[in-house]
């Protein structure tokens, strides 16, 4: 039985404990709890449920619960929890250490402070794993003040590893950079999660995310898209920043629809329209998806036959935005198109697109510049 748990061979398990039936060998809970273990492990989390309650004992319990965790069934996790009491058990710290891994998974984040605070009246302390869940589910909740007092009471007690860095890092960036300077007086060696997490929430920090990729060549750490991407969305914050997203953009193997979106955008931020459509013509020929962001940076200083041309493509592929219909009113009213701009405006409104107040004042803008140069 343990051989199968091994080999995560849940229907050998089962098999198994089907045959010590059949020749009236009787089946312990110690091979019940082993077929438990095997079923969470094949993501058969019903089954493990089914069988930790056939016969209830605090280790099979708790393997369901982790099964459950995995699935990212976290009302199941929680039901098992509260069904200790009925079996006459006691619940450990592995019991919620699983149930709050499942509630960060299904960011269940005041779920987690409940489940903390029911520890806390069972005398219960937890580990580095517990506190690494409870971290982790409050920042993806973006409740950054209770996560740092979670991690500082782990850092005073347990000790942080790289993954409880990891699970904290990702709020305001002057946090973020704290956090990672910490990192080395704490003996923590940083790794490509960590410094992706930090670029990740640069916002307009710019500066701090080219000097976090130049630490990571020192650190002999790849880029990879993801920290590309991240950092051409801290250089889209700021004017006059594309000559450094040029430079970053990667070789081919990394190329994606993200990172071309973020320096078609800062290109077209930095009025450099011409180098905005070279990008674009070069996402066609590598075969990548445009979007509504793509059309929209390209058809910022495009020409208004260009920008209406580029809406219509974009209408037949996806879902226009209201910054794409903007975007070519913008063009139209420029030119003082506004025929043009009408008529975008009334395609908008068959198409069923609720246009805003600033959409309108842009095609009002183009008639009054239409009427003023014919009197001039």
């Amino acid at each position: 039985m343990k051989a199968f748990e091994k080999a995560s061979a849940w229907l050998q398990s089962l098999d198994l404990l089907h045959q010590m039936r059949l020749h009236d060998i009787k089946t312990d809970i110690i091979s019940c709890n082993t077929a438990v273990s095997a079923c969470g492990k094949n993501s058969q989390w019903q089954l493990a449920v089914a069988m930790a309650l056939w016969n209830p004992d605090l280790v099979g319990i708790n393997a369901a619960i982790d099964a459950c965790s995995s699935a990212s069934e976290w009302e199941h996790s929680l039901c098992l929890l509260s069904f200790f009491p009925a079996c006459r058990l006691q619940r450990d710290v592995i019991s919620f250490t699983s149930a709050l891994s499942a509630c960060e998974k299904g960011t269940q984040w005041p779920l987690v402070l409940l489940l903390l605070q029911q520890m806390k009246e069972e005398h219960l302390e937890g580990n580095v794993m517990t506190y690494d869940s409870c971290i982790s589910s409050l920042s993806k909740g973006s409740e950054w003040t209770a996560a740092l007092r979670l991690f500082d009471r782990l850092l005073s007690s347990c000790g942080c590893t790289v993954t409880s860095y990891g699970s904290a890092i990702g709020g305001p960036w002057p946090q973020a950079m704290l956090l990672m300077k910490s990192m080395g007086s704490k003996q923590v060696r940083s790794n490509l999660v960590i410094y992706n997490s930090c670029v990740s929430c640069v916002d307009a920090a710019w500066n701090w995310a080219l000097q976090l990729l130049e630490d990571m060549e020192v650190s002999n750490f790849r880029r990879s898209s993801a920290t590309i991407g991240a950092v051409l969305q801290a250089l889209k914050m700021v004017p006059g920043q594309w000559p450094a997203a040029l430079e970053l953009m990667p070789g081919r193997s990394l190329q994606n629809t993200i990172i071309y979106n973020s320096a078609i955008t800062v290109c077209a931020q930095g009025h450099e329209f011409s180098v905005a459509w070279k990008l674009f013509e070069e996402m066609q020929g590598l075969s990548l998806r445009c979007d509504a962001i793509t059309f929209t940076g390209v058809m910022v200083g495009a020409h208004w036959s260009s920008a209406v041309q580029l809406l219509e493509r974009g209408r037949s592929a996806f879902a226009c935005d209201l910054k794409m219909w903007s975007a070519v009113l913008s063009a139209c009213e420029a030119m003082s198109h506004w025929s043009q701009a009408l008529h975008a405006l009334q395609m908008a409104d068959r198409g069923g697109f609720q246009c805003d107040d600033t959409a309108y004042s842009i095609v009002i803008s183009a008639c009054k510049r239409a009427v003023m140069g014919n009197l001039t």
